[in-house]
């Protein structure tokens, strides 16, 4: 029998997004998941909607906060109560493909690796084109002290071998790069390049304000770690220099930029090339 996957979804106000993140879990080629989404005390219909899709399909279930606690604290509950052997990210404005979790898992079982993540897309809720980011290969604590490369809707880890690791409450932004550090120490992350997700990015949202990130980055690395100044302002300008390579990464050319209107649809056949 197939393993396990626990998706670990935080849900707050994406009433009009959640359903094609949901549908994206539904159609995934691998089936034997749990999709454990928790209300952060949304004020739409956004834990209304989860309902609905309860109704019919007992792999989904829904806890709800009665008051806003955050996205670490909602992604923490769903690990302490995750049932799989992996555990899968996925938040609730983000896509997969349909084949995300079967590459994934099948090359994690063929190699013996205990955490992987992968090329993903970037794009955005105006006119600017879609990105590429891809997967770096291999990924050792002293790579990940030289800034985040890994999208969190990309990432699964083995907790039955490396167990559960939760997210610090004190990074508002980079809770989930503290996280990856934590997994680093313990085994190498390795990245499968193929494009198995799709990130979307809000105008005005946190993931489009961009010195959080590199405060939160600075506070890790000098704080968390306990680098010490020298090797906090080294490993910082390694994440400046990442970071610029990142946002000057691969971009769709104009005549096969795909429309974002329907997201998951039209942006599948622009990588199938991938498989």
């Amino acid at each position: 029998m197939s393993s396990l996957i626990s998706i670990i979804t935080p849900l707050y106000n994406t009433g009009h997004l959640v359903s094609e993140t949901i549908e994206s879990v539904l159609k995934q080629s691998y089936l034997n998941w749990e999709l454990i989404i928790v209300d952060d005390c949304s004020q739409d219909n956004s834990a209304e909607i989860v309902k609905k899709y309860i109704q019919n399909d007992n792999r989904i279930k829904l806890f709800e906060f009665t008051e806003n606690k955050g996205c670490a604290t909602a992604r923490n509950y769903a690990i302490k109560i995750a049932k799989g052997e992996f555990i899968a990210f996925l938040d609730s404005d983000d896509l997969w493909h349909e084949d995300k979790l079967s590459v994934q898992i099948d090359y994690m079982s063929r190699n013996s690796v205990f955490a992987t993540h992968t090329s993903y897309i970037k794009f955005y809720n105006t006119n600017k084109r879609p990105k590429t980011i891809g997967a770096i290969r291999k990924i050792d604590y002293n790579r990940m002290l030289c800034g985040n490369p890994i999208g969190c809707l990309t990432f699964v880890y083995n907790q039955s071998v490396l167990g559960k690791f939760y997210f610090d409450k004190d990074y508002l932004i980079s809770e989930d790069y503290a996280a990856w550090i934590d997994i680093s120490r313990r085994c190498e992350i390795v990245g499968i390049d193929k494009v198995l997700a799709f990130y979307r990015v809000h105008h005005g949202g946190k993931s489009s304000k961009k010195y959080k990130p590199a405060i939160d980055t600075w506070n890790i690395l000098y704080v968390k770690e306990n680098l010490g100044l020298f090797k906090t302002i080294y490993y910082f300008s390694k994440y400046l220099l990442n970071y610029v390579k990142k946002e000057c990464s691969i971009t769709f050319p104009p005549d096969s930029q795909p429309s974002i209107k329907s997201s998951l649809p039209l942006l599948i056949p622009t990588i199938n090339s991938s498989f």
